[in-house]
């Protein structure tokens, strides 16, 4: 499953808010998308006969300036009910989302942050998880379906004004379809090499502060730094081919196309006035101008978004690439221990392939037995505790309590049955 589709099923959480969101989004591009025919009306059956006849009918004017207010006030107020309605959903699904990768590191063997920086964890669970609230949720699915249900109800309107000049219009959808699909394919290699930036930044960052102590007792302060603005540079420059991408293809051609067609409808309703066409009227020409601009709103509005789109897309991929590690392999059989002897039976282990740690050790602890374990840095001591806890398993041999081999029960019941200080 795609990262998009997966970032969508999440909205089944919260179907309620979602279909009310819907619903207020209709209602209200079906009220603004009223204005301009009431326009139309006021300047045709209204103003201009006013003009014509002399006559000010100023309580026939005020009806239809009073309807036309009503009716986009009513478009504004669910606009706004239908962000809060989105926003309130986004935030409660980025919270499902943000607990769930959580509960799953939880769940991932000790392995695999041997070598994956804290700080690239964290950053998956706070900052990628709010690049996808921020970017998905609350722009990017309310601006997309804001965009798709406005051009259909403008395609509706214009072809109720004037079925002909309406088709010729349908031309655009391919083309700002492709445009968007270029767009999106050239950002999402740039944020996704910016994301994964970012994290390291995240993560050296952390690791240089945390190991500060280290850092200055043995004089590194310029090494941390150097290698600290060379990775920031780095993301700048990335940072800047984003920009510059988003600058040329967001306003670009929405704005070439949006004066091409404006510069297309005056001269065709001209040719028109001129041929002596009864059916061209001010009150026409205003409403397909207003629908024009009505149509590219969206437009650009959508485009102006893309980026954000792909930023969700490219933090949404690192987020479900976490949350696919596989969890810690476990036995379902608990474990329970009479006397408490611990073998350790031939036992080989190795943190990195082909580096063993451990070769072949064999030992026996008695109930009751005192032991210590005495070495360099180095040789295998805290390696023992971890394979006893199990938070590895040894590349060969077995490890008994009582004669049972605790890869055949339960990681968490085994170390429920074992204290360890750290």
């Amino acid at each position: 499953m795609t990262t998009f589709r997966r970032l969508l099923s999440y909205l089944k959480y919260e179907i309620r808010p979602f279909v009310l969101g819907l619903f207020l989004l209709l209602v209200s591009t079906i009220a603004t998308l009223t204005g301009p025919i009431i326009a139309k009306y006021l300047i045709d059956k209204i103003i201009t006969p006013m003009e014509q006849t002399h006559v000010f009918e100023l309580g026939t004017l005020l009806q239809g300036v009073g309807l036309y207010f009503i009716v986009t006030g009513v478009g504004y107020l669910c606009v706004y009910l239908n962000r809060v309605v989105m926003k309130n959903l986004s935030n409660r699904i980025a919270k499902r989302l943000r607990d769930e990768v959580f509960e799953h590191v939880q769940t991932l063997p000790i392995s695999y942050f041997d070598h994956l920086p804290a700080g690239k964890v964290v950053s998956r669970i706070t900052s990628d998880t709010e690049s996808v609230r921020a970017n998905f949720y609350v722009t990017g699915i309310s601006t997309l379906l804001s965009t798709i249900v406005t051009l259909i109800g403008v395609y509706i309107a214009i072809f109720m004004l004037h079925a002909g000049l309406a088709a010729a219009f349908l031309v655009l959808i391919p083309v700002m379809f492709l445009w968007q699909k270029t767009i999106a394919q050239l950002q999402r290699k740039l944020f996704s090499q910016s994301r994964e930036l970012y994290s390291q930044l995240s993560g050296q960052l952390n690791e240089s502060i945390q190991g500060a102590v280290i850092v200055q007792a043995f004089q590194q302060e310029e090494t941390i730094v150097e290698e600290y603005e060379e990775k920031n540079k780095e993301w700048a420059r990335v940072g800047r081919g984003e920009l510059r991408l988003d600058a040329f293809f967001s306003w670009s051609l929405v704005g070439l196309l949006r004066n091409i067609t404006l510069f297309c409808i005056i001269y065709f309703f001209s040719m028109q006035f001129i041929g002596g066409s009864l059916g061209i009227s001010a009150g026409l020409l205003y409403a397909f101008i207003d629908y024009v601009n009505r149509i590219y709103e969206p437009i650009q509005t959508f485009m102006n978004i893309v980026s954000g789109l792909q930023q969700s897309m490219a933090a949404g991929d690192r987020v479900f690439e976490l949350m696919d590690t596989p969890s810690e392999e476990s036995g379902e059989e608990l474990f329970t221990f009479d006397e408490g002897r611990i073998e350790f039976k031939d036992v080989s282990f190795a943190y990195t392939p082909g580096v063993p740690v451990l070769k072949h050790l064999n030992f026996m602890v008695e109930p009751g037995q005192t032991v210590a374990f005495v070495g360099h840095t180095g040789s295998g001591k805290s390696s023992i505790m971890n394979l006893l806890f199990r938070f590895y398993d040894p590349t060969n041999g077995a490890i008994l309590i009582d004669g049972k081999n605790t890869r055949d029960f339960n990681r968490r019941s085994v170390r429920s049955e074992m204290g360890i200080v750290l």
